[in-house]
């Protein structure tokens, strides 16, 4: 009955997968074998993948773990989307309203200063 009652009113559609369909890896800078088992993810082509970062950033084998996994999604995904950040650009925003919000003060700065540019503009002709 719970499920009649809420079934209209879920936000996101999901759907239950089998284990099998699930590729879960932990990640650490200590595995020696971490190419081994992300090559075993690659080709059992899971439907979903969770690669848990347990990486101590600073260990000196941290570098080697972390291009692993660089590699590893650059195999799965060689094509940058068309909404992912040029390389190098950084999301300093949790949420989209943050950015949301970012953008309208940038647009509002930028009417203010128009403005305040012709305002200024305006005087030195009357004048």
């Amino acid at each position: 009955k719970l499920r009649e009652y809420y079934y209209p009113h879920f936000k996101n559609k999901y759907v239950t997968l089998n284990a099998d369909d699930v590729g879960f890896l932990m990640v650490n800078q200590n595995d020696g074998q971490l190419q081994n088992k992300l090559d075993g993810i690659r080709e059992k082509q899971h439907k979903f993948i969770c690669l848990n970062d347990n990486i101590d950033h600073d260990h000196p084998n941290a570098k080697d773990a972390v291009n692993l996994v660089h590699d590893f999604y650059n195999s799965l995904v060689p094509l940058r989307g068309s909404f992912e950040l040029p390389v190098g650009e950084l999301n300093n925003h949790q949420y989209i309203q943050d950015i949301q919000r970012e953008k309208l003060q940038l647009a509002l700065a930028r009417l203010c200063l128009s403005l305040l540019y012709f305002c200024v503009h305006l005087c030195v002709i009357l004048w």
